[in-house]
């Protein structure tokens, strides 16, 4: 071999070595300098930035002047990390609350009304296209209404079949105080009155007395119980309730009225104490005329008001309102009084429940209004349930009433709403849920 083949092997064979040398060199990571292993171990300041840099916008945070910025690695999925997250608390959907949104207004409107009607074994067939025409989801069987249990029994379960809202259960009521006001005459032995019970002073012998009442309403397929009164009398004789009331004294009337809805509700079935701010007062009969009670407030939270607030406190289910006047309190009407309903009964007393009105075809609002315009007032002044018995022209006037007074603007969606969540949870609480 001569020289210069032995020379130009030895060029490729050094541009080879060289050329994997290069290749070696950018596949191994570079030792750090003294002065890059300083400068990687300081802490990062927005000072050390220079002004260019530190005018632009930092995509992920922000950080003060001064401030160090503490990086840390991002944690693997499922791996443990000392920096606390906090997570949105979980708020469970309210299934009442997401019905009562998805009710059409005429159903939310016809939740808020309570409806009477002729007949025993059935009602009439003009009422069942009224109830599903307006949707109604209340009703109430009076005397004449009700013969036996059996009857009765029959009667609520056409009413159940012909509910216009079958995902809402109707709220089936009556009257039954004992004495005078019974609806089921059939009932042996015969139920204590009032005015009987408060003589006999024994509130466990009370409680007994409704808790029986309300099971076998319950069993007739009645869950509404407008009972007990709460009006007071000194002289019970110069009232028109009359009987109906349990006394004159209000620690003794408070003790009686909370045990008989204490009964009322171990039964099964809801209760309306009445009526509100108090019928006792005055010997004229709000059927045919307004009365007149000139009692002042401080008077009332003395006297007349103890058994409703003893009521309220005790978890009463709702209260039915009369149709009577206290001039010294307010000019308006209590059934149609904001001042009573709102401000005393509501925020005063605390109550949240279900706020009734008595029977809007009684000449003790009539007198001044027409039902319809007493039906939209009560729900203006905060009321959240229409009684009008079996006057059809009178029932549908209620429902247009309120159609037009919420097609105008003059009560809201959001206003029914707020009556049909306390009536639906009331439904819903005599069941396990929705």
């Amino acid at each position: 071999m001569d020289n210069r083949s032995l020379i130009s092997k030895l060029q490729t064979f050094l541009i080879i070595l060289a050329a994997v040398l290069m290749l070696v060199s950018c596949l191994r990571p570079s030792a750090a300098t003294p002065g890059e292993t300083a400068l990687a171990s300081a802490p990062v300041t927005t000072d050390s930035l220079s002004p260019e840099i530190s005018e632009e916008p930092l995509s992920t945070f922000y950080v003060p002047a001064s401030e160090t910025i503490d990086v840390r690695p991002v944690p693997k999925p499922n791996e443990s990390t000392d920096m606390p997250v906090d997570l949105p608390e979980y708020v469970p959907a309210d299934p009442v609350m997401e019905m009562v949104s998805s009710l059409s207004d005429e159903e939310l409107i016809g939740q808020m009304v309570m409806c009477g009607f002729s007949g025993v074994s059935s009602p009439s067939s003009d009422f069942l296209a009224f109830m599903e025409k307006y949707k109604v989801g209340n009703v109430i069987l009076f005397g004449d209404n009700i013969e036996t249990d059996e009857q009765t029994r029959k009667l609520t379960s056409v009413l159940n079949e012909h509910n216009p809202v079958k995902d809402i259960p109707l709220f089936i009521s009556t009257d039954l105080e004992g004495g005078s006001v019974r609806r089921f005459n059939s009932w042996k032995p015969n139920i204590l009155s009032a005015k009987r019970l408060y003589q006999k002073d024994d509130p466990e012998f009370t409680y007994e007395q409704f808790l029986r009442i309300s099971v076998r309403l319950k069993e007739c397929g009645i869950n509404m119980n407008l009972a007990p009164v709460l009006d007071m009398s000194k002289n019970q004789d110069a009232t028109f309730l009359g009987t109906r009331i349990f006394g004159g004294d209000p620690e003794r009337v408070s003790e009686q009225a909370n045990a008989a809805v204490a009964g009322i509700k171990d039964g099964g079935v809801v209760s309306i104490g009445k009526h509100y701010p108090g019928h006792g007062g005055s010997n004229e009969d709000s059927h045919a005329r307004t009365p007149v009670i000139n009692s002042t407030l401080e008077e009332m939270n003395g006297y007349e008001l103890i058994p409703f607030r003893s009521a309220v406190e005790n978890g009463i289910d709702g209260i039915l309102v009369g149709h009577l006047l206290y001039p010294e309190v307010d000019g308006e009407i209590a059934s149609v009084s904001h001042r009573f309903i709102t401000e005393i009964l509501r925020e005063d007393m605390g109550f949240d429940g279900l706020v009734m009105s008595d029977d809007m075809r009684m000449g003790g609002i009539t007198g001044k209004y027409s039902a319809g315009e007493a039906a939209v007032r009560f729900i203006e002044a905060g009321g959240d349930m229409v009684l009008i018995g079996k006057r059809a022209g009178l029932q549908e006037q209620v429902f247009e009433s309120i159609y037009e007074a919420l097609d105008s603007g003059r009560i809201t969606r959001e206003r029914l709403e707020e009556s049909a969540l306390r009536i639906l949870r009331l439904k819903f609480s005599l069941k396990d849920g929705i």
